[in-house]
């Protein structure tokens, strides 16, 4: 008999700040735990803006990341990409900016999906909708986090 391992798929939902604040403190913590990273953005422009918030969102902390467009991708823990398809990292986490379902993109072991909105946004819909269809498929470990307006991440895996 094949042990199917357990895949840990989390969803991160804000509506106080701004996704790429928390997107920083995200990377950062994923980068301490030498978690190596693919963060899939929607497009270029995000990317960019991603990547300079970045090099600049704290003056004591430093997130090292690079970007598919760099020199050595596969040398960066933490990798910004537009596509699944940029594995040069190897890594084991992946953070989707975006509501799809990527589980035959790679093999991660963790699924991150970090998404900004109310609950009447066609996004936060359409992540609801992603988070639900996770929580039916066996050996997936989901839950759901939503940043409240004290700026603290409150467990709603009743969503």
């Amino acid at each position: 008999m094949i042990e199917t391992k357990t895949k840990e798929v989390i969803f991160y939902h804000i509506t106080s700040e701004p996704i790429e604040k928390s997107l920083a403190d995200l990377a950062t913590k994923l980068y301490e735990k030498k978690e190596q990273t693919l963060i899939v953005c929607n497009d270029e422009a995000q990317m960019c803006s991603i990547n300079n918030i970045f090099w600049s969102f704290s003056t004591k902390k430093f997130v090292p990341h690079g970007s598919i467009e760099d020199d050595s991708p596969e040398e960066q823990p933490i990798l910004l990409s537009t596509t699944t398809q940029s594995l040069n990292n190897k890594p084991s986490t992946i953070v989707l900016l975006s509501p799809i379902s990527v589980e035959n993109a790679g093999d991660f072991g963790k699924y991150i999906y970090m998404f900004c909105g109310n609950d009447t946004d066609s996004n936060v819909m359409a992540m609801k909708d992603l988070h639900a269809r996770y929580k039916m498929r066996e050996n997936h470990e989901v839950k759901y986090w939503f940043l409240d307006a004290s700026k603290k991440w409150v467990n709603q895996n009743s969503v």
